[in-house]
């Protein structure tokens, strides 16, 4: 890449800022091995199977020529700084097809493009990059090893297996991930709204009351389990202050069931007892506040959060309009507002100001004490 296209790049992802990319999820995770509708029609018949290993790459990244998200290292020179966050979070690369890479022919040290992987094998890359995220925590992507069908013309067809070079395991086109005891799903493909396209609250709230609730917030599949699911020793309605946010958003069978709003039992006890039950529009408010939470401060239990709803007078809380969780933010039904999101520089402003602050009294100080030692002296002086 040129030093003229590597500073527009550049210019570019500096004048719209860090966060000049939507980073937005569907929340409903999906049952299926892949996406809905996403099944892999291509002729393979004749075609060589063919195990790549190196590392992925989305196209968007390939041909902006530098990193998204780290924009001073060239996308074929330096593809191990190509962080997990950069390929599954913003809608640009994430919406784009993976592309494989390996050392160039040339014998140096650059790199280029080897293959290009269809919708499927997109799918399974990114399913597999959710999976090391959920495991190794942020990072960067790892080399990983591809299997499909060469045909010919630099594309990878077809992709039956994607495994990474470390700790997690395979993604396959047939039983999914190998790795956890039950299903991790999701939809890889982020959309660039706030909700699911087909997500819209067309409940009838006219006359209902506004309530802000706060409280813990479960799915159901956990609640009719009677224990978390991931941590069985806990009794759901005894300790939802330990519900993992991975137990929440990750399992199909709880990323797929409505969120519950949990509250301290009217008895007394320290038992806790379902208030509110959400609609899929709150729910899915829900998961993404959840998910922005992980984003700021990594995996943990889920916090309790503020919902703001309409109460339908039946235990639901309709079309929700915001949820809040102070240290990161508020989902609204416009989209995320993260409390960073308006930052104008006061904490610095701040700080500068109690710099000179301290620095002015240093020097005060310092004053005092040099003009009571003059006078000192010239008392001394004088007596002489």
């Amino acid at each position: 890449m040129t030093i003229a296209g590597k500073c527009a790049a550049l210019c570019i992802f500096l004048a719209t800022g860090s966060s000049s990319y939507e980073v937005r999820r569907q929340p409903q995770a999906n049952t299926r091995t892949l996406s809905q509708g996403n099944t892999c029609e291509a002729d393979i018949s004749g075609l060589n199977t063919v195990q790549f290993t190196g590392y992925v790459m989305d196209t968007y990244c390939v041909e902006l020529g530098v990193l998204l998200d780290n924009s001073q290292y060239a996308t074929l020179e330096s593809p191990e700084m190509h962080s997990i966050h950069c390929l599954v979070d913003p809608a640009v690369c994430a919406n784009s097809i993976i592309q494989l890479l390996g050392l160039s022919d040339g014998g140096d040290t650059t790199y280029e493009v080897k293959y290009k992987l269809d919708e499927y094998g997109t799918d399974m890359v990114n399913e597999m990059a959710w999976a090391i995220r959920d495991i190794t925590g942020e990072g960067t992507v790892p080399q990983m090893s591809i299997t499909g069908y060469d045909d010919g013309s630099g594309n990878l067809l077809c992709v039956s297996e994607v495994c990474d070079q470390g700790e997690v395991g395979c993604m396959t086109d047939t039983s999914g991930m190998v790795r956890e005891p039950y299903d991790v799903r999701r939809q890889p493909g982020r959309k660039p709204n706030a909700l699911a396209d087909d997500n819209i609250c067309d409940s009838d709230i006219e006359g209902l009351a506004i309530v802000e609730f706060n409280g813990y917030v479960m799915d159901t599949y956990c609640i009719d389990l009677g224990v978390l699911l991931d941590n069985p020793d806990v009794a759901t309605l005894q300790g939802p202050e330990k519900h993992s946010i991975h137990c929440l958003v990750d399992p199909s069978v709880c990323a797929d069931s409505i969120v519950q709003l949990l509250g301290l039992s009217d008895g007394g006890d320290t038992t806790y007892e379902v208030k509110y039950s959400l609609d899929e529009y709150g729910t899915d408010m829900v998961n993404e506040m959840v998910w922005a939470i992980r984003d700021a401060q990594g995996n943990g239990e889920v916090p309790q959060m503020k919902v703001t709803g309409y109460d339908d007078g039946s235990g639901n809380l309709l079309c929700a309009s915001s949820v809040c969780y102070d240290e990161v933010g508020c989902m609204t039904n416009s989209g995320m507002v993260l409390n960073n999101a308006s930052d104008d520089g006061s904490d610095e402003d701040l700080d500068t100001s109690v710099v000179i602050t301290i620095a002015f009294l240093i020097v005060f100080i310092a004053f005092i004490g040099w003009s009571f030692l003059i006078d000192k002296v010239n008392g001394f002086i004088a007596k002489k």
